[in-house]
């Protein structure tokens, strides 16, 4: 979904409820043992009530705004809102679209959802999404894309009239997990009566691959590829977290080196890795090595296509805890809003009058 712009996996999975209006109430309501894996961790993360989405999302859209942090003249720091996310049911559709503030017109302009970089491993080549067919599954939404891609949606909503706007994002703390409202211009108060916030969970129902980033490269073949950049060659590799590394094409292992140029060194300094022949690509996939401050691990995948080098993550469906398992694969989580709750947000994230939604 366009609008999981802070999805994040979740890390520690069973938080302590975050506190706040405890009578809140919604139209459908469901007990946590008839819920699934999902809405279990919202439930027990949030103080907040199963909805079924289905209801909610045919009736109204649900809102999400983007907050951009900037530097004043002064070099302070200020945060403002420049665009809004919508996702809804339409005809049985899931429908999800973008709208920026123009500052000419005064109005908000639709843009495109559409997105254009993002590809999916699917009947044998990558290719983007469509539109998603839903169906209900009790409380839960499934969003059926075709080419065997599935998702599965939970939602839990909480009544926030009168709780500060710092209190409903995705952390307690609110840290590093969703926007910092403190840095508005004029500090927004409490949400108004008739606010509604929702946390909404994603989980894949099968392994899915899904790429975001890509490269143009020479290589035909991941085997190229592992061959150019092994501890043999003296070429290296740099990754996202700036620590180079290389391919022990033997013990099917990377090998980390530490950046010269970056102060913080690599903690770690190998991890393994397999090759993988899925749906007629093949994929280099690896698995970061477990720590005991991160007990979610998610799997990275390289894979060539069409002259380009592809990375992505595995998409892995969710499964709870139990006495003798730890907590598997992944969900993205959310904070939608309804118009009441958004318009509060957009009164004071640095936006004329003519921002608010009618």
């Amino acid at each position: 979904m366009q609008m999981m712009k802070y999805a994040t996996p979740i890390l520690a999975l069973l938080l302590a409820a975050c506190g706040g209006d405890e009578g809140n109430t919604d139209a459908v309501v469901a007990t946590p043992s008839t819920s699934s894996s999902i809405a279990q961790v919202l439930l027990n993360q949030y103080s907040s009530n199963e909805v079924n989405l289905n209801t909610v999302l045919a009736t109204e859209p649900l809102y999400s705004e983007s907050v951009q942090t900037s530097s004043n003249a002064n070099g302070k720091q200020e945060a403002s809102i420049e665009r809004y996310d919508t996702i809804s049911i339409q005809n049985k559709t899931f429908i999800e679209e973008q709208f920026r503030f123009n500052s000419i017109s005064q109005q908000w302009m639709s843009l495109l959802a559409n997105d254009s970089t993002t590809l999916y491993l699917m009947d044998g080549q990558w290719g983007h999404l469509g539109q998603a067919k839903v169906t209900s599954k009790g409380n839960d939404i499934i969003l059926d894309y075709g080419n065997d891609i599935q998702y599965i949606i939970s939602g839990t909503s909480r009544d926030i009239s009168n709780v500060a706007v710092m209190d409903v994002n995705l952390s307690k703390n609110n840290n590093q997990t969703g926007p910092d409202y403190s840095l508005f211009k004029t500090p927004a108060p409490a949400f108004p009566a008739g606010s509604k916030a929702y946390y909404i969970g994603k989980s894949p129902l099968k392994t899915t691959y899904r790429s975001r980033y890509s490269n143009a490269v020479n290589f035909k073949s991941i085997d190229e590829w592992t061959a150019f950049y092994s501890i043999n060659s003296k070429n290296t590799l740099d990754s996202s977290n700036l620590c180079p590394f290389q391919f022990d094409l033997t013990r099917k292992t990377v090998v980390f080196s530490n950046n010269p140029y970056a102060s913080q060194k690599c903690t770690a300094k190998e991890q393994p890795y397999e090759l993988r022949t899925i749906k007629q690509q093949q994929l280099l996939i690896m698995t970061p090595n477990q720590t005991e401050n991160n007990s979610f691990i998610r799997k990275e995948f390289y894979a060539i296509s069409n002259g380009n080098l592809l990375e992505g993550e595995v998409q892995e469906p969710f499964e709870l805890a139990n006495g003798t398992v730890s907590a598997s694969g992944f969900f993205s989580l959310e904070v939608g809003f309804n118009k009441t709750a958004i318009n509060h947000l957009l009164k004071h994230g640095g936006l004329p009058a003519s921002a608010q939604l009618r």
